[in-house]
């Protein structure tokens, strides 16, 4: 997928809709300092370079800015608060942690690494605590089925991650709370026409306990801490014009203690990593092409009481064609994957593959944008699944733009719902994966309404989205089958404000996510959840807070296994900023600033106040 700004923008449609875009991005990084300073281009909503004010989905941008005054904290943490997603982490950083958009479940959403699939295929969700922000450049949120341009997982949404590229020199080092230390350096430079770079960035922190004494006999009392350590290294060179030849690779190592018994020392270790090589061309003036050969690995190992091992490889090749028609922009072609598990345990088959065909068109009319696309994937495991979106926005003048859209998702079963061996645990008690599970699937809709005008914005969208084959496990839990429905449904209201150094936004979402065969609560799921900020920038300082809040929500109990309701709870977060010199900053966050206890999970433990400064190097 190209990143170069798009072509053929309406001029008046981009001049009507500026403060409108500063809704959906900003919205999104309440930090964020000046609409100069905001990405003016995103690429996950439709697989085409498009301008933030000229997209129809529900797009949120986490910017540079964003990620600095973000400082100490975890990916969980930004996308709970500018990415518009609720998160559930058992336990401190580097403890695993879930993300849901929309109310769907964690593995509705789909999360790629420069636009490389890096997720394990057994556990069907990608392990967020093992990607560093030190590591992150921007960060794209796109909310809603989006199985239609991007496939299987995509039945919530997408989290893709854009990795450091930027030129010049830079090194950070920071320190905070429970023993944290973060160190993070980089390099990149241009040649003529050749472009490389090397980040690096390792965190260290003694942590503290993952559990609390309630969850019974899985409590260690002892600190959970966690390493992590990550290299970024990219290159490209232009070897003719409209010619590019690029390669990238990004590999994280984690070392993270858990809490799964008093007897024993737990340990999860863990490499992820992507590799990428890519081409980039220019066939003719209105057609570019990238061809894409990449792999996603997550390699997991874990030590102590009940020791295990699981490798996943997905082998993945991408062809694009991005071409200009007389009305507006296509991306069509073609992708392969190949999904491939490595474990202790016996898994009945080991390999998939998925071939997949797409194309996405989008294109303006007059006040009109228009977007559609369509995608096949054939799985060499369930078989052929269609998908698709469409959506439509109309700006009635230049304040006010309405918008509505439609698409359908699905997600494909696990490794471990489908192949897990015949195991009898004893006590007449079995379990088997079933290697006859379909997809999960679900169709969902929004409609939207906006306004900006001088220092005010606004917004409103209301989604619903219907998912059904949702996989279980049976009444004896012998096996999982698809066996349940969900409903959700849901209202998202934003606004912001702005004059001279001061920048206000708000966002609150109403939703009701419901388990349509026992019409109970989805678990984790709150009715509400809000986010507030304030942010001031004068000369050389800056400083702002954030309030964030969730409602109540169901969980397991895991010390009685049964249905337990978790309160409500609010936290401030506080940030400052000093530009020592034009190199040289200085910053301090101090998260949950009011000591807040609260659980995400049922007996797991959060964090408390804590103080992370940091001091920062970066020259051109």
């Amino acid at each position: 997928m190209s990143v170069a700004p798009q072509r053929g923008v309406v001029p008046r449609r981009t001049a009507a809709l500026l403060a409108l875009s500063c809704l959906l991005a900003p919205a999104a990084a309440p930090a964020a300092d000046a609409v100069a300073t905001l990405p003016t281009v995103v690429v996950t909503a439709t697989r085409l370079p498009q301008g933030v004010d000229d997209t129809v989905s529900d797009v949120r941008v986490i910017d540079a800015q964003a990620l600095r005054d973000a400082r100490g904290a975890t990916l969980a943490d930004v996308l709970r608060a500018w990415g518009g997603a609720e998160t559930a982490t058992t336990g401190g950083a580097g403890q695993p942690a879930s993300v849901f958009l929309r109310g769907t479940n964690s593995g509705h959403a789909l999360v790629l690494v420069d636009g490389v699939r890096v997720g394990s295929v057994t556990v069907g969700a990608t392990a967020l605590e093992s990607l560093p922000l030190e590591q992150i450049e921007r960060i794209e949120v796109l909310s809603g089925p989006a199985s239609g341009l991007y496939g299987a997982d995509a039945l919530g949404g997408v989290i893709q991650i854009f990795t450091r590229r930027g030129e010049g020199v830079h090194a950070s080092a920071g320190v905070g709370r429970w023993d944290t230390r973060v160190l993070s350096a980089g390099v990149g430079r241009r040649a003529g026409d050749t472009r490389f770079g090397v980040h690096g960035s390792w965190r260290d922190s003694a942590g503290f306990s993952a559990t609390r004494p309630g969850i019974g006999f899985l409590h260690n009392a002892d600190d959970d801490g966690h390493h992590l350590a990550s290299v970024n290294a990219h290159a490209s060179h232009a070897w003719a014009v409209g010619h590019e030849l690029g390669l990238r690779v990004l590999t994280t190592r984690t070392r993270a203690e858990f809490d799964a018994g008093a007897a024993s020392n737990d340990v999860n270790r863990r490499r992820l990593g992507s590799a990428a090589l890519e081409s980039r061309d220019r066939l003719a003036p209105h057609w570019t092409s990238l061809l894409r050969l990449a792999r996603g690995t997550d390699d997991t190992r874990i030590d102590g009481g009940f020791p295990s091992r699981f490798r996943t490889d997905q082998d993945q090749f991408t062809w694009q064609n991005d071409v200009d028609l007389p009305l507006g922009r296509v991306a069509a072609g073609a992708e392969a994957r190949r999904e491939r598990v490595a474990s202790d345990t016996a898994y009945t088959r080991t390999r998939r593959t998925v071939r997949s065909a797409f194309a996405a068109w989008t294109g303006d009319v007059d006040a009109h944008t228009l977007e559609a696309s369509l995608r096949v994937d054939h799985d060499s495991q369930f078989g052929t699944q269609p998908s698709a979106r469409v959506g439509w926005s109309l700006a009635l003048d230049a304040a006010w733009r309405v918008s509505a859209a439609a698409g359908t998702g699905f997600k494909a079963p696990t490794f471990a719902d489908l192949y897990f061996p015949f195991t009898d645990f004893g006590g007449g008690f079995t379990y088997a994966g079933n290697p006859n599970l379909e997809p999960e699937r679900s169709r969902g809709v929004e409609a939207g309404v906006r306004f900006a005008q001088g220092p005010w914005r606004a917004g409103a969208t209301a989604f619903a989205q219907r998912i059904r084959d949702l996989i279980a496990t049976n009444a004896t839990g012998s096996t999982v089958e698809n066996i349940n429905r969900a409903r959700i449904d849901g209202l998202t209201l934003d606004g912001g404000w702005r004059a001279g150094p001061w920048q206000a936004t708000a966002r609150w979402t109403h939703q009701r996510a419901i388990d349509e065969a026992t019409d109970a609560w989805l678990l984790r799921r709150a009715r509400n959840h809000a986010s507030a900020s304030l942010a001031w920038t004068g000369g050389p300082w800056r400083a702002g807070a954030q309030w964030l809040a969730t409602g109540p929500r169901d969980d397991t109990d895991f010390a009685t296994f049964g249905r337990v309701r978790l309160g409500g709870w609010g936290l401030v977060n506080l940030h400052a900023g000093w530009q020592m010199t034009p190199e040289v900053s200085l910053a301090a966050r101090l998260s949950n600033a009011g000591n807040k206890r609260y659980e995400q999970v049922r007996h797991y433990a959060t964090e408390g106040r804590s103080l992370f400064v940091s001091l920062e190097y970066a020259a051109r």
